[in-house]
């Protein structure tokens, strides 16, 4: 796995991880669970488009 990917993961579990703390602390439509997944949304499209460059590339 290219090592941009593997820094990406890594943010991607970390943020996955927190999005389920604050979901059992918290209501799904608090402001700091909505933002936790909306950078989670954003860290999955940026994943997609480095896997999909390394493809290209490969």
């Amino acid at each position: 796995m290219n090592l941009k990917l593997k820094i990406i993961n890594k943010e991607l579990e970390s943020l996955r991880a927190l999005l389920h703390f604050l979901l059992n602390h918290k209501d799904p439509t608090d402001k700091m669970v909505v933002c936790c997944s909306q950078q989670l949304d954003e860290v999955i499209v940026k994943y997609q488009k480095v896997k999909a460059t390394c493809k290209k590339a490969a």
